[in-house]
């Protein structure tokens, strides 16, 4: 059967309200694909204020994409006011039966299931802050281009069904003209991304300085909650400030060593009683930081009268943009070694002392200098031979923060090891999922018996 459906002769005001439904239509939907954009990435904003940070080529190409749909979106539902305008006529069976194939069903079609994918995938990207090691941009930006280029060509041929004026010979200037006004409808931000990239990562340490955390194979895992508190040393970017290094607080709050014991009170007067013992700094320490300012900022917090610490870390197989998704792993130390030397002078006697240090290159256990896997495997027979052993960390003040890591994970790693180990052999489970007076059996065995007294 031919198609008789023909486009009425068109008036001034047929002009006006097709450019009025195709202007509105297109900056409706762009601004609802540009905003649900943003919303996404606002509620990616984490505790530490990380966000999900598009580069200025990102946004200009996913602004330029959600026009390009927008104006797709446009088109067919000025074709659509064209065709079906209000007309006391009499319409054909074509024309009512030919809703059924025409781009709207397409369109739309496609608009729901990009929204359902946008929104589970955007939760899920955000949730897991896959955005900090993974990028959509880079590796399937093409889809996307292929995702317009279908749409578009859809669009066109049913253009060219209902207007034979649309001969071939159009397309390309349409396609050009299509082009520039998906470019400049682009264009438009609503929010001034940058700057609220800056009002977020501005309170980010780890934005404001470098920090690159020592690794670790051994380590526990720690809540963000009332009872763990961030303290960050590293150097700072800005090539305006000194190059020393610097000390932050939560929300990117610059301090100094002496504001310890006014940021603990203000902690204690916002905690439960209850809660004091367990009170821990968490610190997230630049590993070329010599331990000469991470034990300034040891003794401050010990002498503050918090017992407990906790080293991040990033574990030993996770490289590259992944380690910044590892912020609440550490290992756990006490804080007051000093303190307990005061009122427990006697608490040595009966135990076997091991010195062990580190001097940049070699591991020393008793002024012996071992390799890595030496040391370690000494380590191991230690702890499994002798229970009253305690390990005395001492060290030059020069010694690289990373390297002190290396040490100090080295023992806690190897204990931990021999509690699960004896957990499972005995009782068929990791220490972890023992009630607690198996795990107190199983800690009197293998004693986290660990002292910094470098400081």
């Amino acid at each position: 059967m031919t198609n008789t459906n023909r486009v009425q002769k068109l008036n001034w005001l047929d002009i006006i309200l097709s450019t009025f439904i195709f202007v509105l239509t297109a900056f409706s939907f762009y601004a609802f694909f540009y905003m649900f954009r943003e919303s996404i990435r606002y509620l990616s904003i984490t505790y530490e204020y990380d966000l999900w940070v598009l580069s200025t080529p990102e946004v200009k190409f996913y602004n330029t994409f959600y026009a390009s749909i927008a104006l797709i979106m446009a088109m067919g539902a000025t074709s659509r006011f064209l065709v079906d305008r209000p007309s006391f006529q009499n319409r054909s069976i074509i024309k009512r039966t030919s809703v059924l194939n025409d781009s709207r069903v397409l369109n739309w079609i496609f608009i729901m299931w990009a929204a359902e994918l946008a929104s589970v995938l955007g939760i899920f990207f955000c949730s897991s802050q896959s955005y900090l090691e993974f990028s959509l941009y880079p590796t399937y930006r093409y889809l996307f281009v292929l995702f317009v280029g279908v749409l578009y060509l859809q669009q066109w041929t049913h253009y060219r069904r209902f207007y034979k004026v649309f001969t071939k010979k159009w397309f390309i200037p349409i396609t050009i003209a299509f082009v520039l006004l998906a470019y400049l409808l682009g264009s438009i931000n609503f929010i001034d991304y940058k700057r609220l990239n800056e009002r977020v990562l501005s309170k980010n340490p780890y934005h404001l300085m470098n920090i690159t955390k020592p690794k670790s194979s051994s380590w526990d895992y720690t809540d963000y909650s009332s009872i763990t508190r961030q303290l960050y040393i590293g150097t700072p970017k800005s090539k305006d400030e000194t190059s020393e290094p610097q000390l932050y607080y939560e929300q990117g709050v610059k301090i100094n060593y002496n504001s310890i014991d006014s940021i603990v009170l203000l902690w204690k007067s916002e905690t439960s009683k209850f809660h004091f013992p367990g009170l821990r700094f968490q610190l997230n320490i630049d590993e070329s930081i010599s331990m000469e300012n991470v034990n300034k900022l040891k003794a401050k917090i010990e002498k503050s009268s918090i017992s407990r610490i906790g080293y991040s870390v990033v574990p030993s197989d996770i490289n590259g943009r992944a380690q910044l998704r590892y912020r609440r792993n550490i290992i756990p130390a006490n804080a007051n070694f000093n303190v307990l030397d005061s009122f427990f002078p006697d608490h040595h006697i009966g135990k076997d002392i091991y010195e062990v240090s580190h001097n940049s290159t070699e591991f020393i256990l008793d002024k012996v200098k071992l390799d890595s896997l030496s040391f370690k495997k000494e380590i191991d027979n230690i702890i499994e031979t002798n229970s009253n052993y305690v390990f005395l960390l001492n060290y030059d003040n020069s010694l690289p923060y990373g390297k002190f890591i290396d040490l100090y994970s080295t023992i806690y790693g190897a204990i931990i090891d021999k509690r699960n180990i004896y957990s499972e052999l005995h009782y068929g489970k990791s220490y972890d999922w023992n009630n607690r007076q198996t795990q107190q059996e199983i800690r009197n065995k293998y004693p986290l018996n660990i002292e910094d007294h470098s400081y």
